[in-house]
């Protein structure tokens, strides 16, 4: 389990997940999902996680809701650990990264720092190693963290000139980083170096 403070457990209704009743922000495969049956995780406006499973049968493709975690924030990023299905990411508005562990029913909040706290997250993204992740918030900052400690190791402040940053992307070995925001602009980053290439 990430080494940082216990956030609360999990909201873990089994037997009675309720679907998204806002607009769905982002959705995300379970790595482990085989051909036959999908799992996909999908966070919404309404400030919820829920997981969905797909079957194919000879009917076709069935889908049902498997369980929900409520939250008390819009959730409008949420991403599956790349090996395992254990951990998903999640952020929104809120100033801090959250980490849910499902099998264990637990959430964890990744460090923050008092200069983020009027910063929302707008995306998380796992390297594909699942070492480390990265968050980039509304207010134009760009946090490169641990994947155990969940410490931020990195931050890159105002990485757009300060627009509000939309999305970022890991290249394959996680050393570059892709960033867009409302500045019309597409940032890369080698963060090894902590700098800008383009």
């Amino acid at each position: 389990a990430p080494a940082c403070s216990p956030l609360r457990p999990l909201s873990h209704p089994h037997s009675h997940p309720h679907p998204h009743r806002s607009v769905i922000h982002e959705i995300d495969f379970h790595p482990q999902s085989s051909t036959s049956t999908r799992h996909i995780c999908s966070c919404s406006h309404g400030g919820g996680l829920l997981f969905h499973e797909f079957i194919n049968n000879k009917g076709g493709v069935r889908s049902k809701p498997i369980d929900s975690v409520d939250e008390c924030f819009n959730i409008r990023t949420a991403q599956y650990h790349p090996h395992c299905g254990q951990f998903v990411l999640c952020g929104g508005d809120a100033c801090y990264v959250r980490l849910y562990d499902i099998e264990r029913e637990q959430g964890y909040i990744a460090q923050r720092n008092d200069d983020d706290l009027d910063q929302h997250i707008a995306q998380v993204r796992w390297s594909a190693t699942g070492h480390v992740f990265a968050a980039c918030t509304d207010g134009g900052d760009i946090r490169l963290y641990d994947g155990r400690s969940m410490m931020v190791v990195n931050t890159l402040r105002r990485a757009h000139r300060g627009a509000p940053l939309t999305d970022i992307r890991f290249n394959k070995d996680g050393r570059f980083l892709l960033s867009a925001g409302d500045d019309d602009q597409a940032r890369l980053w080698d963060m090894r170096m902590g700098a800008q290439c383009m």
